[in-house]
C-alpha cells in the first residue's frame, strides 16, 4: 500500500464523516494538486461503497435540480469567507474580486442555497497560508450551512 492510497482513504473517510453528520465539505488545495482526479476516481467510488449517491458537476452553473436531494460534489465553487484576508494579503491586485465575478459568485451561493443534502465543493487557493485561512477559520459556507474544510495535497507518490 502506498502513501498516496493511505491518505486518500484518510480523505475520504473524513469527507465520509462530515457527510455523514450533515455537514458540508470544502475540499481545498492548490491548482493540479490532483483535487478532481481523486473526486472522480477515488471519492465517488468511496461514497457510493458506503451506500451514499453522489454526482459530480464541473462548476456550480451546471448543478442541476435533480441535485437537491442526493449527494453533490461541485468543481471551481468560490468561497468569500476570505475576501477579506485574501484582499490583506495581496494589496496590490485590488480590487482582488471584479464586480462581474463577485455577480456570478453570487448568483452560485444562491442556487448552492436550495440544496437540501449535503456536498462537497472543491475549492482552489495556491498559497498555504490561504489554504491554512480558510481550513482553520471557515465553519460555514456562504449560504450559510455547517461545513468542514479539507486540505488537499498532492501527494508524493
Amino acid at each position: 500500500m502506498t502513501y498516496t492510497t493511505v491518505y486518500m482513504g484518510i480523505i475520504s473517510e473524513k469527507i465520509y464523516d462530515a457527510l455523514s453528520n450533515q455537514k458540508n465539505v470544502f475540499l481545498v488545495g492548490p491548482t493540479d494538486s490532483g483535487k478532481t482526479r481523486y473526486v472522480e476516481n477515488e471519492l465517488i467510488p468511496f461514497l457510493e461503497g458506503k451506500k451514499l449517491q453522489a454526482v459530480y458537476f464541473k462548476d456550480s452553473d451546471h448543478v442541476s435540480d435533480v441535485a437537491k436531494e442526493i449527494i453533490i460534489i461541485v468543481d471551481e465553487v468560490e468561497t468569500l469567507l476570505d475576501k477579506s484576508f485574501l484582499e490583506n494579503q495581496h494589496k496590490e491586485e485590488l480590487p482582488y474580486y471584479s464586480p462581474e465575478y463577485l455577480e456570478k459568485v453570487r448568483k452560485w451561493h444562491d442556487k448552492l442555497r436550495d440544496l437540501s443534502a449535503p456536498g462537497v465543493f472543491i475549492i482552489t487557493r495556491n498559497d498555504k497560508v490561504a489554504i491554512n485561512y480558510l481550513v482553520n477559520n471557515v465553519k460555514t459556507t456562504d449560504w450559510r450551512t455547517p461545513v468542514e474544510c479539507i486540505f488537499f495535497e498532492r501527494s508524493p507518490d
